[in-house]
This record gives structure tokens, C-alpha cells and sequence, in this order.
């Protein structure tokens, strides 16, 4: 049975040139926000090649992300004749923070960031990635057999129920599945800055929300993306809509019995990359022209364990991004602040 929808607001490829990988971990905000300062751009290297610094979002935790963007990697080094530099980010504040602070020419960001570093003037929406030809993807709620939920309402029947979701500041792994449960009838409180009122609240990343889900008793429903769930989800669960849109479609299992879907989304923009504003750089215009006219054959590597999610980038602007922004505006979050308060927080011991 198709469950309702609810409307939501508004082996690893060689490398072929030599190339700086910088892994960068950090526990929290501060840690993030001030490591990442520190190390972007401080390469040491004899190549004479223009760098370009890329910061990466850690979406799901189980992926190798570096890995999986090597084709992207390789094909601006070779188009553009430059050196890439590649930081992984702790958090969502630590990438917006990392491009406001002018330490990323290229950002990989979530909608909210990219809706950030643009209104602020540090960075310029380059495009909207897309996957199988649609630009387009959902947010899911889900749930687990056992919990007999059929509906977003359904999840009141359970005392003291859990729902996890990605990072605080993810559009499709937060903010959209919040104000879905608000529409719904749930308070949400002060969301995601606190706590709701009707239910707990984890916040995490994608696939750990979603394991999270599968393995602990009283996590009844988790918000994230359809990308995350969408394996673990019988066919006949997906509305036709979803079905036609997504290019997530293809990897449903027909025969899954992992998940369950509750509610998913109107259609939104898929996550964009960022270019720097002021990046005055020789290179920058051949390496936005190398980005804008790749191909799936330049993105994804069928060989690799962790292919490349995306297969293109469509030019876009920030006001492609008005439903991220109304999520936003709805539930007052003020970007600024957050990514302010995360940079100043302190390290923990």
C-alpha cells in the first residue's frame, strides 16, 4: 500500500595525476569550524599548477566521500590543468564556514549552506547536481515493520518515541521532515535548534539515522533522504510521482522488507555546488565551464565500490533553492547565528 504523501513547505580508481588528500575529522562545531581554517589552502607541494580547494559535506558517514568524487576530482585536474586540494568537513556549519572564510573555491554543500554562503555574499549557487536526469529528489519518513505506523500521526501512539534525522541544518534530513511532523500535528518546539515538544529528537547523518532506525528499539521513524532509505524499501511502497522523478528509484528493492514508508515530500531541488564569489583565479571560469558540461561518462565510475551519486550539474541560482528557503523562514532559523555559534563553541575535552 502507497502511503499518503504530505506536502512539504514551499576497488578505488588510480589516480592519474599527483593530487593533495587531506582527511579532515573533528568531533564538533568548533573543532570543525577552527581545524578547518587552519589546514585548507596550507599545502606543500613543488607543483606549479593553480590549486583549487574543494570541502566536501559529510552526508552519510558510511561512504568514503573522497573516493567516491575521485572522477570529479580527475576530470578538473585534467581539463583544467590544475591541482585539487580536498577537505572533508565535520559538520554542515564547518562547510559554510570553510566558504565564508574564503578556504573553499568549490563547495559541496547542502541547500541551507549553499541558500547561506550565497545570500552572504561568499559564494555563487554554480548548479543543481542531477541523477539520471532529474534534479529533483524527496525527503522520506520511514519506519520499521514492528511499529505498526501507517501514518505521520500514527507515530503518537508510542510512548516516548524517537525519530532520528541527519545533521540539524540538512534541507531534506531535517528541516523538510520537521515541518512535515509539524503539519501533521506534532510540536516540534524550538526544532532543530532543540528539542521538540511531542518527541525525541536524534540528529546524526543520513545512513546513521537510517541504521539507527533498523537496529535500536524506540527509534520508531527517521526523516533523511530518499537516497538513504531507498534500498531498503519494498517497490510498491514508492508513489508513481517519486517513482517518475527520482533518480533514486532504480536502486528499491522489490522485495525489501527493512523499511516501511510513512510520508514523502514534494519534489526539491537536489543539493547544488558552490563556486567562491571573489575567486580570481586564472582558472576559475575553465574550471566552472569543466564542472557545468560534465557528463555521466567524466562523473561516474561503474567500477567503483561507491560510485558518484551524481551525473551532471545543471546551472542554477540561489532562487531556485525558495522551497529550502521557506523551510527555513518557517522555522526560524537564522543561519548566520547557528554557523557563528558553532565556530565559537568550545572544543570538547
Amino acid at each position: 500500500m502507497v502511503r499518503k504523501r504530505i506536502r512539504a513547505q514551499s576497488g578505488v580508481k588510480e589516480r592519474k595525476t599527483a593530487v593533495s588528500r587531506r582527511q579532515f575529522v573533528a568531533a564538533g562545531g568548533a573543532t570543525a569550524v577552527a581545524g578547518l581554517a587552519g589546514c585548507l589552502g596550507d599545502t606543500d607541494t613543488d607543483d606549479d599548477r593553480e590549486e583549487v580547494n574543494v570541502v566536501l559535506t559529510p552526508a552519510e558517514a558510511e561512504v568514503d566521500i573522497e573516493e567516491q568524487w575521485a572522477p570529479f576530482f580527475d576530470l578538473i585536474e585534467e581539463e583544467a590543468d590544475v591541482q585539487v586540494n580536498v577537505d572533508v568537513a565535520a559538520n554542515f556549519a564547518a562547510v559554510a564556514a570553510a566558504i565564508r572564510d574564503g578556504h573553499a573555491d568549490i563547495g559541496d554543500v547542502s541547500p541551507e549552506v549553499g541558500i547561506y554562503t550565497a545570500e552572504q555574499g561568499y559564494a555563487d549557487i554554480l548548479g543543481t547536481r542531477s541523477q539520471d536526469g532529474s534534479d529533483r529528489y524527496f525527503t522520506f519518513i520511514t519506519t520499521t515493520p514492528e511499529y505498526d505506523i501507517e501514518s505521520l500521526e500514527d507515530i503518537a501512539n508510542h510512548d516516548d518515541p524517537t525519530v532520528g534525522f541527519a545533521d540539524p541544518l540538512s534541507g531534506t534530513g531535517s528541516l523538510v521532515p520537521l515541518l512535515m511532523l509539524e503539519e501533521a500535528g506534532f510540536d516540534i518546539g524550538d526544532a532543530p535548534l532543540g528539542q521538540p515538544e511531542d518527541f525525541e529528537a536524534e540528529w546524526s547523518d543520513h545512513s546513521t539515522a537510517r541504521e539507527t532506525l533498523l537496529n535500536r528499539q524506540g527509534v520508531v521513524a527517521a526523516g533523511t533522504g530518499e537516497f538513504s532509505v531507498m534500498p531498503h524499501l519494498p517497490e510498491d511502497e514508492i508513489p508513481d510521482d517519486v517513482a517518475d522523478i527520482s533518480g533514486d528509484f532504480q536502486f528499491v528493492e522489490d522485495e525489501s522488507t527493512d523499511l516501511r514508508l510513512v510520508a514523502a515530500s514534494e519534489p526539491l531541488p537536489r543539493a547544488p555546488l558552490t563556486i567562491r564569489s571573489d575567486w580570481d583565479s586564472p582558472v576559475a571560469e575553465e574550471v566552472e565551464e569543466v564542472i557545468l558540461n560534465a557528463t555521466e561518462d567524466d562523473l561516474v565510475d561503474e567500477d567503483s565500490e561507491v560510485p558518484l551519486w551524481f551525473d551532471g550539474v545543471n546551472e542554477a541560482t540561489v532562487d531556485d533553492y525558495g522551497e529550502f528557503r521557506d523551510a527555513i523562514e518557517t522555522l526560524g532559523i537564522d543561519l548566520i547565528d547557528d554557523i557563528d555559534d558553532a565556530e565559537d563553541a568550545e572544543s570538547p575535552e
